[in-house]
């Protein structure tokens, strides 16, 4: 007889899958999301091949960066001749303007990250004092803002944007210092030659006059040759005097650039000249544009601080952003466990809106879409400011090298050519020597023009390089108007004013 089943049948039911470890991955997901930051690229991520730019092996920026700027550099004592290599290296550690845009950099570094975290939860706790009951009656509740993940992405875009424009900043014045250490450099050899040159040129018109007051005694000179001789030898005396002071100014400005400007002046630049110096510091002549078109390119392609203002654009239009995504209502969950007077405990959900009643955000967006306008504006006529920058320090570049060539080319030569004659004719008897003394104060006035014309066509060319580095920006804020580049100046080893070129106190002397 076959067995029966004395069993149910069984019902096999779909196996469903647990709620609790997907909450748990997406509640795992959103805390790694609020808690992780990303520090932003380095000043060489945000421009590649800067320490190329500045003339230095890869990486010396990031390790004079991370040098105590309170320890000087002990390439240098303040006594020995200064080499233009260890100047530049010095000012990369060591000029306050240059480590203060770097340290502003990394404190934005640091607001960055801050603007990458999630609002903290927010927990309340309130507890009952019983008077005539014997339970305590307790309120816990925690709560979490959740607006902030629609709007991370404009509140960190706003802080990108920002650290970016801030590193091209600080780009542009490592450039601008390491050009502005130059020209010192430059200027300070070239004071050294002049005031060498204007001592030697007192001793001779002192020689002069001493001769021109033994021919008077013995009947062979007027006393109005005295008097001309005289008056040579006060204005070479002159002359000497502000060759001193041009050297002092110099040298001065050398140590401010370098970030040492409280130093002594008992030190001497190793280049004996201004030409020297422009070997020592590698300067060459600027390529010249074909066209306007190829000028705003290079223009373009150079300003590191046109890059920093469009970044800016970017900053102020994710503000904008920002304000919109605000016009919605701010929303807030929280969970909550309460324990009344007779004990009686519940779990309980909350949620918290804001109803944009009275306030809807509307004029904050307004007054943001005027903030991405101004930063459009002030970005368009800093490029034009570059461009008329660039063009002027081209024309400064022919100037000067016009006026070194006429000056050694004919004014030199013309005179080493009278020479020549004078002296043949001194030989003959046909002249007397003092003469040739005479012809080599005249040559002592060209070669101090010829040593302030070469210093004039090396600064020229250190300036068309300033003028495609760019500067600091004036401060975020919109209508902040912008500053004419001579007077972007910054204290204590900062940018100056480029050196005019006053080729009217260069002409040459009779």
């Amino acid at each position: 007889m076959p067995s029966r089943s004395t069993g149910a049948p069984r019902v096999r039911h779909p196996r469903r899958t647990p709620l609790a470890p997907a909450v748990t991955a997406v509640a795992a997901a959103l805390l790694a999301t609020a808690c992780t930051t990303d520090p932003g690229p380095t000043l060489a991520q945000a421009v590649p091949g800067l320490d190329a730019r500045i003339a230095q092996p890869e990486g010396t920026l990031a390790g004079a960066a991370a040098r105590d700027w309170r320890t000087p550099d002990p390439a240098w004592d303040g006594h020995a001749p200064l080499e233009a290599e260890v100047a530049q290296r010095i000012a990369l550690t060591e000029n306050r303007a240059l480590r203060r845009v770097l340290v502003e950099a990394e404190r934005r570094r640091a607001v960055t990250q801050d603007a990458q975290l999630a609002p903290n939860p927010v927990v309340n706790v309130a507890g009952g004092i019983p008077i005539d009951m014997g339970v305590v009656p307790l309120l816990a509740m925690v709560g979490q803002q959740l607006d902030w993940l629609w709007k991370r992405e404009s509140i960190a875009g706003d802080a990108d944007a920002q650290l970016e424009s801030l590193l091209l900043e600080a780009a542009a014045v490592a450039v601008s210092t390491a050009v502005e250490v130059r020209a010192a450099f430059v200027a300070c050899a070239a004071a050294q030659e002049v005031e060498i040159l204007t001592r030697r040129d007192a001793e001779v018109a002192g020689r002069v006059l001493r001769a021109a007051q033994a021919a008077l005694a013995e009947g062979e000179a007027n006393a109005s040759a005295v008097n001309e001789a005289r008056m040579n030898a006060a204005e070479a005396s002159n002359r000497a005097m502000e060759s001193m002071l041009e050297l002092v100014s110099a040298k001065t400005r050398l140590l401010e650039a370098i970030g040492r400007g409280d130093a002594g002046l008992a030190w001497q630049v190793a280049s004996a000249s201004g030409r020297d110096a422009r070997e020592a510091c590698a300067v060459v002549e600027p390529p010249v544009p074909e066209d306007d078109d190829a000028l705003r390119r290079l223009v373009a392609e150079r300003r590191l601080d046109l890059r920093a203002a469009e970044a800016r654009v970017v900053a102020a239009e994710a503000r904008l952003a920002l304000a919109v995504v605000s016009r919605a209502p701010s929303v807030m969950l929280g969970a909550g466990w309460e324990r009344d007077m007779e004990d009686d405990q519940a779990v309980m959900l909350q949620a918290q809106v804001s109803v944009p009643v009275f306030n809807d955000g509307r004029f904050r967006v307004q007054a943001a879409e005027r903030d991405v306008e101004l930063a459009r504006l002030d970005a368009d006529a800093l490029r034009q400011r570059a461009v008329a920058d660039a063009r002027r320090a081209l024309a400064a570049v022919d100037a000067a090298s016009h006026h070194e060539a006429m000056l050694r080319g004919t004014t030199l030569a013309s005179y080493e050519s009278n020479k020549a004659i004078l002296q043949a004719a001194v030989a003959e008897g046909d002249r007397p020597a003092i003469a040739l003394w005479r012809s080599e104060h005249q040559e002592n006035h060209i070669r101090i023009q010829l040593a302030r014309a070469e210093r004039d066509r090396t600064l020229a060319a250190l300036g068309f390089e300033r003028a495609l580095a760019g500067g600091r920006l004036p401060s975020m804020g919109g209508s902040a108007p912008m500053s004419a580049p001579e007077t972007m100046g910054m204290g204590m080893g900062g940018l100056g004013a480029a050196q005019p070129l006053d080729f009217a106190g260069l002409e040459t002397m009779q």
